[in-house]
């Protein structure tokens, strides 16, 4: 098992790590999971759980005692969720290391449907024991507002996949993946974006209002013993208070936008972020300045935000 940081993006801590499966090989190669999941039958599904669940279990119960409200998430096939014995593994495993049942997250892979009685009994069961539930991979696969409704999830975990296009569709991402970071607010869930690879997207779903998360731009997945010595060395670097990129830009402006008539009322333009950016970006652009201007006046309010978007997307795209 690998373990990958997901990171309080308010703070800068660490809130948990993500236990990803991967398989070695004789000759040294690592096969990452999409590789070798989908040759695995359920037996082999149920049996890959129980060792990684055992694996993740045996390094958290390990760390020092400054670590001991750090939680772990792990994921679990839908078809695990059939065995009679399943939440029964999971009570064992905690048990045998005298670990709280609230540092385990079980993230449900999105390869499988999830619609049994069963299924929804070993929910039930897991939920009952202490056990937190992530819905993964929200906007792929089998996932759908349906399973949120009915499930009873801690965490919203917003697909990687969503944000693969967000320097050539920016407009299209941000409005996306905003309205789900809202989504997972307004039904009072945390939510973690994946697929965080860069600084910029960082700083783009934080201003969106995303509290956590993940991807090679905050770190990459790593063996246990190299976490152990990362976790003991990490210091958290809280994020600058200003907008610096474009995606940012873009960010801050969308949901400027919509709290526009919602109080607490909007900064004015001097202190708003976007006019320190605007004046590093477009420093002899006239036209966006005004626009920006008009939008804090409140003139022509739509057709001001709009320019803006588009002056925005296309300084990202050309970039």
């Amino acid at each position: 098992m690998y373990l990958q940081p997901v990171i309080d993006l308010r703070s800068g801590e660490v809130n948990s790590m993500e236990a990803l499966a991967r398989l070695g090989m004789p000759d040294g190669s690592v096969v990452p999971p999409g590789e070798f999941l989908p040759l695995l039958g359920n037996t082999e599904l149920d049996r890959l759980f129980r060792l990684g669940l055992a694996q993740v279990l045996d390094w958290v119960a390990a760390q020092p005692a400054e670590f001991t409200q750090l939680g772990v998430s792990i994921n679990l096939a839908p078809s695990t969720l059939l065995h009679p014995d399943c939440s029964a593994w999971v009570a064992e495993a905690l048990h045998q290391r005298g670990l709280s049942p609230r540092r385990l997250h079980i993230e449900l892979l999105e390869t499988q449907e999830l619609h049994s009685e069963a299924q929804r009994h070993s929910i039930e069961q897991l939920t009952q024991l202490g056990v937190r539930l992530s819905m993964d991979d929200l906007g792929s696969g089998y996932s759908s507002l349906e399973r949120l409704s009915r499930l009873p999830f801690d965490v919203i975990k917003i697909d990687q996949g969503l944000l693969a296009t967000i320097r050539t569709h920016p407009m299209r991402v941000i409005s996306l993946v905003g309205s789900l970071i809202q989504m997972a607010h307004d039904l009072q869930r945390e939510a973690v974006v994946e697929g965080l690879e860069d600084t910029d997207a960082v700083e783009a779903v934080s201003l969106l209002g995303a509290t956590l998360g993940q991807g090679f731009g905050l770190c990459r997945p790593m063996p246990m013993e190299q976490a152990s010595a990362w976790l003991r060395s990490f210091r958290a670097a809280p994020p600058a208070p200003r907008v610096a990129t474009g995606l940012g830009a873009l960010a801050y402006h969308w949901r400027y936008v919509r709290a526009l008539h919602a109080p607490p009322s909007h900064t004015d333009l001097a202190t708003c972020p976007l006019t320190a950016f605007l004046r590093h970006a477009a420093p002899q652009d006239d036209d966006v300045a005004r626009w920006h201007a008009q939008l804090h006046q409140g003139e022509d309010v739509d057709l001001a935000s709009k320019r803006i978007s588009e002056w925005l997307v296309r300084s990202i795209t050309s970039g």
